[in-house]
């Protein structure tokens, strides 16, 4: 490697298939100068559910909301997660899902609504999101 080289790191989001044949084209001009060969990750759909559900929390919650059809009061979160005492525990549980929809490349934003009824807090998940919640409910088992 020249002193003009850089390195740069590319994340790219393709579809299994390009992304393999992309990565055998770049492959093919590796250059001999280069001592380490490029770190190549290709995620499969497999790897995103595995990373939604991992851990038991995480995995609860999504199960959780698969139970209840993507519709449920945040009290029957707690009472899955073992926090009845403490409802307002969720949160972090909540906050892996968001951080992990979005390491998974999925829109996190408003990932589930909160409304207010009869003083419980009703939590509804995003209707483009139950069938990745369902997938991953099953991949969990």
């Amino acid at each position: 490697m020249t002193t003009n080289d850089q390195l740069i790191k590319l994340n790219l989001k393709l579809p299994l298939r390009t992304a393999k044949a992309l990565l055998e084209f770049l492959e093919s001009f590796e250059s001999p100068q280069i001592a380490t060969s490029p770190s190549m990750q290709v995620t499969t759909e497999q790897t995103a559910l595995e990373l939604l559900t991992r851990g038991e929390k995480p995995a609860l919650v999504v199960k959780t909301f698969v139970k209840h059809n993507g519709v449920l009061f945040n009290s029957d979160l707690a009472n899955a997660l073992d926090t009845a005492s403490k409802p307002q525990l969720t949160f972090r549980p909540l906050a892996t899902i968001t951080l992990r929809l979005r390491k998974m490349g999925v829109p996190d934003q408003d990932w589930y609504t909160k409304e207010r009824i009869d003083g419980k807090t009703l939590l509804r998940l995003r209707p483009d999101l139950g069938e990745l919640f369902k997938r991953a409910a099953q991949f969990a088992k």
